[in-house]
């Protein structure tokens, strides 16, 4: 992602298969993503603590909502253009891609 100009948008799903390191594996996730993204979408609230931190923690000014996939969609289809860049992590984050895959892509 770091080689877009564009927006970085990322849509998560928080990794439920960590065990006893989640914390500390989101929390670090949370960091790369403070230093790459403009914005995070989570698809729930499960480990949004660590991921906050980490993002906090890199003085990142990454945008973090926890969205149903229909306004995570509404979002990346009225603010996203042809230079930017999103990328669909999870089961839960490809509910948001299907919405928008349904519609026609920036008038093509």
């Amino acid at each position: 992602m770091k080689l877009y100009k564009g927006k970085r948008i990322l849509i998560l799903e928080p990794l439920t298969e960590l065990g006893k390191n989640a914390y500390r594996d989101h929390l670090e996730l949370g960091k790369e993503i403070g230093k790459v993204c403009d914005y995070l979408f989570l698809t729930n609230d499960n480990y949004y603590k660590p991921l906050i931190s980490g993002i906090q923690g890199e003085k990142s000014l990454c945008l973090v909502q926890v969205l149903p996939p229909v306004k995570i969609a509404k979002f990346i289809e009225k603010n996203t253009g042809l230079s930017d860049v999103v990328v669909f992590e999870g089961r839960e984050a490809y509910n948001s891609f299907s919405l928008i895959a349904s519609e026609p892509v920036f008038g093509l």
